[in-house]
C-alpha cells in the first residue's frame, strides 16, 4: 500500500484504485491509512505520510519536485536510491493507470469491497 495507490488516486484509476485497496487490506494496512489514501490525505504515520507527500509532488508537479521536497522525503528516513523507485513505480503505475482509462477497465466485484471510489478528477473532465 502507498505509491501504487497514491499514483492511482492522483490519477484517477477508479480500477487500480479498488484493485490496490483490496489487495492492502489482506496485507493487513491499517484501515486509516487506506481511507487517507482514498480521501487524498496523509496517513497519520510521519515516514508514510513523507513517502505520500513526496509521491504527490512528483504526480502533480510532473517530477518538477523542489530541493525542499526532496530532502523533506530524505530527512524522513528515505534515501536517494528510494527517490528512484518513486520515480520508477510512478512511472509503471501512469502507464497502467492510463491503460485502464483507455480500455474503460470494469471493477472486478472483488474489488468493489471498500466501496466506490470518488475521482477527484474524473468529474472535472466530463
Amino acid at each position: 500500500m502507498g505509491l501504487p495507490d497514491l499514483v492511482s488516486y492522483e490519477i484517477s484509476c477508479e480500477y487500480r484504485m479498488g484493485a490496490h485497496c483490496t489487495i492492502a487490506a489482506m496485507a493487513r494496512t491499517p484501515d486509516a491509512t487506506i481511507q487517507a489514501l482514498r480521501n487524498g490525505t496523509s496517513p497519520e504515520n510521519v515516514k508514510t505520510a513523507a513517502l505520500v507527500e513526496f509521491t504527490r509532488a512528483v504526480v502533480k508537479q510532473r517530477g518538477w519536485v523542489e530541493e525542499a521536497q526532496v530532502n523533506e522525503f530524505l530527512t524522513a528516513g528515505y534515501t536517494r536510491a528510494q527517490l528512484l523507485d518513486v520515480l520508477v513505480i510512478t512511472g509503471l503505475k501512469t502507464i497502467s493507470n492510463y491503460l485502464n482509462h483507455l480500455a474503460a477497465t470494469p471493477l472486478d466485484e472483488a474489488h468493489r469491497v471498500n466501496g466506490p471510489f470518488q475521482s477527484p478528477l474524473k468529474f472535472a473532465v466530463e
